[in-house]
This record gives structure tokens, C-alpha cells and sequence, in this order.
């Protein structure tokens, strides 16, 4: 059985960072698989969508501050994903290890001042040898558990659905792998292909993971099982950067909850960021709205048509029964969205152009969930949106990439469904 894995975040390259990093790393191989990306210190390689797997893979991390570390951009980018980890998943182990070179307040800088790192709490010991223990001990719990993570379920899910393929022609798999620039091992146990290639589509860039999909599709049984495959993976276009910033907002104080990306189509965009964010085989609860169109001139009409549009789907979501009268179908959605808000973010899609008013009567009414708005091409003013309570998340979308991911979307769907049986 595979066992969990750790993750250590670091710039260690001064001899008492490095010493620290192979000592800690040492220690937890007894009981872990640890990953320690030692690639992108030693070769300068760009592996961002590696590095991404790896930290939804593991069930616990260090971020080990190093004087270097407090100026790396990779380090600032890892603590911002594992930190989102440990903002919606109470059993993401997150432990901070500061050395004695860097001082309290350097944590306080506006590149980590955000993820509120000094409420975690921190290894702070002076010598390695106190490191090194303080460190084994806080993940010792972790050792007699399992290894699945979201992520992890989402990739077995992905095997499972490459399993008819592989029954029927085991040399698509390696062909697919191939568009991928992988190569899948011998079949040993735990080592099949179908697992081999759910790991290397998941890592994939967008434009190899859509060639590699194009020659599993024909392999399919029926479509339905192509589309679904293809919806698991298309959300990988989206920075794992930017959406990190998304589960924190279940912390925020009601009616403060909601985000903006520089987009224009919704609610492709939106969806895809928070299915990118939840990045497992089950969707976060999320809603939409077409803002009550041919309402606008009477904002009190529109607002109630949103408002019934927006409980009608909640209702659906939640399965809840029209056999019952209206306030008791009512006390059930309040009785379960406030058990959903404190375990996971809820959201609704806001369409552009929706007026500053309706959005806020929208949030006094349901302050539980996220708002996701697009705003359109361009950078928002960020202290615009600072004042209206909105997180623009960045880094923001790059001329053409929310276009190209659309074009791609709806192409390869329409390929799917075209292809005989």
C-alpha cells in the first residue's frame, strides 16, 4: 500500500539550509514517501505542473525558511498552495520551519503576510538536531493513516476510466503517453499503464494533454465516458496560483466572500477555476445565475428573479424534496448550506455586467457563498475591489489563454462526439 507522502518547500542552498532540508528529509523516509524538488535548484528546470501534482499528492508539507527562501518566487508560490490545502482540509498537516536566520517579522513581508503563516504553528527550534524532532513528531500522526488526498481520488478515477482502453489495445495507453514526451514502464502490480498514464495526463500541459486525449477518444465505449474524462482534465489550464487564493475565503467574514478574474466567458471560466481549485472527482457546490435579463431597469425585480433563480438551484443541489411546504424546505437548505460553509466554499457565478446594487443585495442574501464575477479584459484596480470586499486572484489570465482554453473546450467536445463507436 502506497504510504503518504510529505512535501518540503524550500531555497535551502546555504550549508546550514541544506544540512536541515537532508536531515528532515532522512528522518520521515522511515515512515513516508517524501518529495523533496531538488531539480529546479540543480538544473533550472520549469516544472511548474509537476510541482503542482506533487503538492495535491501529499497529505502533509514543510516550508523550510531559509534566508533564500524569503526572496524565492517558487517558495512563495508552494506556501500559497499548501496553505489553501490547509485552509479547506483540516488533516493537511502544514508545518512552517523557521531557522534561526530568519527572524519573526520577515514573515510579515506582503509576499507571506497573506497566508497568516505565524497563526500555524511554527518550528522554531535553534539547533538541527530539535528541528529534526519537533518536525518527526507534529507528522507522526499522519503515519498510521492513508495516503488519499483529493487529487490522489481524482487519479485513481482517471484509471479507472482508462481501464476499458487498456483491456482492449494496451499500446494506445503507451501512444498517448508518447504525446505526453512519457513513457509508461512495464505493467507490475500497483504499476499498470492506465495508473501510470492517469499520473502523466494530470501533469500534462494543455496542448499535449488534448493530443494524448484525441488518441484515447476513438477507444471509448460510448461518449459519455470520453466527455467525462475530458471534463476531469480540461480545468488543468487554470494556475494552481491563482486558484490557491480561493479557499481561504471560507474564513472571511460573511458578505466579504467573493473573487474576480480578468475574464470574459462565463460561466466556462468560472467553473474551471473552481473545479481547478477543488481538483478532485466531486465538484464543489456551485450555482449560477444569468442575471434576470430584461430586468435591469427595475433592480428590485431583477434581484427578487436572481434571488428565486439562485434558491431553485441550491434546492436542486442539495436534493432536497418539493414534498414539503415551503418554510420547511427552506430550514432544510439554511440547516445544510451551514454545515457545507465550514467544511468547503460555496459559490455562485456571477454573469458580467451585473450591477454593483444587485450584487449586494445578492450577498446580504447569501452570505455563505463565494461570488465568482469575471470582469472583463485588463487588470481591475486592486484597491477598487479591496474596498468592495472582492479578491482579484492572480496571477491574472494572459491575452488570448482564457480564449484558447474555450476554443479548445468546445472543439475537442465536438471531436468526441463525432467519433463512430
Amino acid at each position: 500500500m502506497p504510504r503518504p507522502l510529505i512535501f518540503i518547500s524550500h531555497s535551502a542552498k546555504d550549508d546550514d539550509a541544506r544540512d536541515v532540508l537532508e536531515q528532515i528529509e532522512a528522518k520521515l523516509r522511515g515512515a513516508f514517501d517524501v518529495f523533496v524538488d531538488r531539480k529546479r535548484l540543480e538544473a533550472g528546470m520549469y516544472w511548474r505542473r509537476e510541482l503542482d501534482t506533487w503538492m495535491g499528492l501529499c497529505r502533509g508539507a514543510v516550508i523550510l525558511f531559509s534566508r533564500d527562501a524569503l526572496t524565492s518566487s517558487w517558495v512563495r508560490k508552494e506556501a500559497t498552495i499548501l496553505c489553501a490545502r490547509r485552509a479547506w482540509d483540516a488533516s493537511f498537516v502544514l508545518v512552517p520551519v523557521r531557522l534561526p536566520t530568519v527572524k519573526r517579522a520577515d514573515l510579515d513581508h506582503e509576499d507571506f503576510s497573506p497566508l497568516a503563516l505565524n497563526e500555524i504553528q511554527m518550528v522554531t527550534e535553534k539547533t538541527t538536531k530539535a528541528i529534526v524532532k519537533k518536525v518527526a513528531e507534529r507528522f507522526a500522526p499522519l503515519a498510521a493513516g492513508d495516503e488519499r488526498t483529493p487529487l490522489r481520488e481524482l487519479e485513481r478515477v482517471i484509471a479507472s476510466m482508462l481501464v476499458e482502453v487498456e483491456n482492449k489495445s494496451p499500446e494506445v495507453l503507451v501512444e498517448a503517453a508518447g504525446k505526453l514526451g512519457a513513457s509508461l514502464t512495464a505493467r507490475l502490480p500497483g504499476q499498470s499503464y492506465n495508473a501510470q498514464l492517469a499520473r502523466e495526463l494530470i501533469n500534462a500541459e494543455p496542448q499535449s494533454m488534448l493530443e494524448a486525449f484525441e488518441v484515447l477518444n476513438p477507444y471509448f465505449a460510448d461518449w459519455g465516458t470520453a466527455v467525462r474524462l475530458f471534463e476531469l482534465l480540461v480545468p488543468f489550464w487554470v494556475d494552481s496560483a491563482a486558484v490557491a487564493q480561493i479557499p481561504p475565503m471560507i474564513k472571511r467574514s460573511p458578505k466579504q466572500r467573493a473573487v474576480s478574474v480578468n475574464g470574459s466567458l462565463s460561466p466556462f471560466t468560472q467553473k474551471a477555476y473552481i473545479r481547478r481549485a477543488r481538483c478532485g472527482p466531486v465538484d464543489w457546490l456551485y450555482v449560477q445565475t444569468t442575471g434576470a435579463r430584461g430586468f435591469e431597469e427595475n433592480l428590485d425585480a431583477q434581484l427578487k428573479k436572481i434571488e428565486e433563480e439562485i434558491r431553485t438551484q441550491i434546492k436542486a443541489k442539495l436534493d432536497i424534496s418539493d414534498d414539503y411546504d415551503e418554510d420547511t424546505v427552506q430550514l432544510a437548505i439554511d440547516s445544510q448550506i451551514n454545515t457545507l460553509e465550514k467544511i468547503e466554499p460555496l459559490f455562485v457565478i456571477v454573469p458580467r455586467g451585473l450591477s454593483e446594487e444587485v450584487l449586494t443585495g445578492l450577498r446580504d442574501k447569501f452570505p455563505a457563498f463565494t461570488f465568482f464575477l469575471l470582469s472583463g479584459d485588463g487588470v481591475p484596480d486592486a484597491a477598487q475591489l479591496k474596498l468592495k470586499h472582492i479578491k482579484s486572484l492572480c496571477p491574472p489570465l494572459t491575452p488570448g489563454q482564457e480564449q484558447a482554453a474555450f476554443n479548445s473546450y468546445h472543439n475537442t467536445l465536438g471531436k468526441v462526439k463525432r467519433t463512430p463507436r
